[in-house]
């Protein structure tokens, strides 16, 4: 074998036991508790949240509604027995949130 065939074997046996760490450190990094995030999204466009809609919110959608004091509430369905009711002012700015449901724990 020649000194390239070494790097590489020596290149690719070090690389690819990395690259399932990597994705495993990966998805459980991004893992946040919902209250967290919920927290992290006051004071963002509501509009933003929806065009970031994940494959079970487009699947059962988003519903709003209007209350008294003229803003309005968009409820995300985040999954099963769990949504996030955000209240949002006249311009589409979050202000607050409530959780709703037994999933949301």
């Amino acid at each position: 074998m020649t000194s390239k065939h070494i790097y590489l074997k020596i290149k690719y046996s070090i690389l690819f036991p990395l690259f399932p760490i990597i994705f495993i450190m990966g998805c459980c990094i991004s893992i946040m508790p919902l209250k967290q995030w919920a927290d992290i999204a006051v004071g963002k466009s509501i509009y933003d949240l929806i065009a970031l809609a994940t494959p079970y919110e487009k699947k059962v959608w988003w519903r709003e509604y209007s209350i008294p004091n003229g803003n309005r509430v968009f409820v995300q369905p985040m999954r099963k027995n769990c949504e996030i009711y955000w209240e949002v002012d006249q311009d589409g700015f979050i202000l607050r949130y409530t959780l709703h449901g037994s999933g949301c724990e």
